[in-house]
C-alpha cells in the first residue's frame, strides 16, 4: 500500500510521515504550491538535521485556495493516482472531493476547518470563481472525509465540527503533532553547532536563575478573529512582578519576532524595564526554536483566556521536557481525555509568577513536571499513530 500524506502546514505530516516510515510504510509527503509562500519554516528542513526527507518528499503544482479554480484537476487526479490512502490537512479536502475521491483521514490544523470551509480565500482576479468554489468543495470534502482527527477542543474544533454536520469516524485525541526522535535531549546535543542563535540563548542561560521561552505567535493587543489571542502579555507582567517580588533572583526570557503585535510586546517590555532580560530572536525554524528550548526552565502554550488542548507550540514545550505554562479549564476536556498533561494553568499573570518563584524554592518539583510532560508527549504520540495505523489497516 502506498500512501500520501499532503500538506505539512504547522509541521503536522512530516512528522507523521515519518512516523509511517518507522513503521514500515511506504509513505510520502506530498508539498503543496502554496507552502513556500505561506510558510516556509515549515517546510521538511526546518524540522530535521539530515537529508533523507528528500528521498520520500514531493511538491506539487497545486494547493492554493485563491486559485481553486486555475488548477489542472486532470493533473491533480494523475498526482495522487498512485496513492491508495490519502491524509490530508489545508486544502486538501476540496482537492480531493473535487476530483471524485474521498480522503482518507483529514488532521485540521485550525483555520482548514475553522475558516476556510465557511468563508471565501483571499481574493485573486484571475479566479474570481474560486471565491465561492473552495469554500463549498472545502466543506463537501471535510464531510465526505472517511475519518477526522483532532482531539476534543469545545471552543473551536466542535463547533466547526458540528456547523460542517459531520457524521464520519471522529478520532478524538492529539494527532501526530510532533516527530519526537529527533529532539530526545541527547540526538539533538548532537546537533547544536547547527543551529543559528543557540549561543546567544546559552549566554542568557549562564546569567540567569530562571529561564523561560515564549514561542508562540505575538497576538494580544488587537483584536483578532475567533480565538487567535495567545496571551502573551501575562507572561511579560509576572516576569516583572517576579522581578519586584524577588529582587536578587535573576529572570530570562526567550522570544520570537513572529506575530502581529511584535511592536506592542516590545512596547510592554520596555514599560515594564525587562528590556535587559528578553532575547528576542528572529521567526526561526522548529530545530532552532526545539534546541533554544533546550536549555529553558519553562515554556509557554496558549495563555489567552479560552481553554485549549493541543497545538503545535504546546507539544513542542511538552517534547522537550519543561514546565508548560498554559490556558486548560480540565472540565473542558476529562470527558474526552482522561490523561491530561501535567502543565500551569494560567488564569491571570499571578499564577505565571507564583511559578517562577516556586521554582527558586524548589526547582527540583518543577524540573519533575517537566519529566513527567516528556513522558506524557512519548505515550500520546505513540497512541495517535497507532490511531492511524488503524485506520489503515482497516481496523
Amino acid at each position: 500500500m502506498r500512501i500520501a500524506l499532503v500538506n505539512n502546514q504547522n509541521n503536522l505530516l512530516f512528522s507523521a510521515t515519518r512516523y509511517l516510515r518507522d513503521a514500515g510504510y511506504d509513505a510520502t509527503l506530498l508539498l503543496m504550491d502554496n507552502e513556500a509562500v505561506e510558510g516556509p519554516h515549515f517546510h521538511p528542513s526546518c524540522d530535521t538535521f539530515d537529508l533523507e526527507y528528500q528521498g520520500y518528499t514531493r511538491e506539487l503544482g497545486w494547493g492554493t485556495a485563491k486559485s481553486f479554480e486555475t488548477h489542472d484537476f486532470a493533473q491533480v487526479a494523475r498526482d495522487l493516482a498512485p496513492y491508495d490512502f490519502v491524509i490530508g490537512c489545508g486544502s486538501v479536502p476540496a482537492y480531493m472531493n473535487r476530483i471524485g475521491r474521498t480522503l482518507d483521514i483529514f488532521v485540521p490544523f485550525g483555520g482548514d476547518i475553522f475558516e476556510a470551509p465557511f468563508y471565501p480565500p483571499s481574493f485573486n482576479r484571475r479566479s474570481l470563481r474560486s471565491l465561492v468554489t473552495f469554500p463549498f468543495f472545502q466543506r463537501r470534502g471535510i464531510r465526505a472525509a472517511r475519518a477526522l482527527f483532532a482531539d476534543h477542543s469545545p471552543i473551536g474544533m466542535e463547533p466547526s465540527i458540528a456547523r460542517l454536520g459531520y457524521t464520519g469516524k471522529r478520532i478524538a485525541m492529539p494527532p501526530p503533532l510532533l516527530y519526537g526522535p529527533t529532539y530526545a535531549e541527547d540526538a539533538l546535543r548532537q546537533h547544536l553547532d547547527r543551529t543559528h542563535w543557540f549561543p546567544l540563548v546559552r549566554e542568557l542561560r549562564d546569567r540567569s536563575d530562571v529561564l523561560i521561552t515564549q514561542h508562540a505567535r505575538h497576538m494580544w493587543a488587537k483584536p483578532s478573529p475567533g480565538n487567535w489571542s495567545k496571551g502573551n502579555d501575562k507572561l511579560f507582567r509576572a516576569v516583572a512582578a517576579a522581578k519586584k517580588a524577588r529582587p536578587s533572583a535573576r529572570f530570562g526570557m526567550v522570544t520570537y519576532e513572529y506575530g502581529p503585535d511584535v511592536p506592542e510586546s516590545r512596547a510592554l517590555i520596555r514599560e515594564l524595564g525587562l528590556e535587559g532580560d528578553v532575547l528576542w530572536l528572529p521567526k526561526s525554524t522548529r530545530k532552532d526554536v526545539m534546541a533554544n528550548l533546550m536549555l529553558s526552565d519553562f515554556g509557554c502554550g496558549e495563555m489567552a483566556d479560552h481553554s485549549w488542548y493541543t497545538c503545535g507550540t504546546i507539544v513542542e514545550v511538552l517534547c522537550m521536557g519543561k514546565v508548560l505554562f498554559h490556558r486548560r479549564e480540565d472540565a473542558d476536556f476529562a470527558a474526552h481525555h482522561s490523561d491530561l498533561y501535567p502543565m500551569i494553568d494560567v488564569k491571570s499573570p499571578a499564577d505565571i509568577q507564583q511559578a517562577l518563584e516556586g521554582f527558586l524554592d524548589q526547582p527540583e518539583r518543577y524540573r519533575e513536571m517537566g519529566r513527567r510532560s516528556r513522558a506524557w508527549f512519548d505515550k500520546h504520540m505513540a497512541l495517535g499513530m497507532a490511531a492511524i495505523i488503524d485506520r489503515i489497516e482497516g481496523r
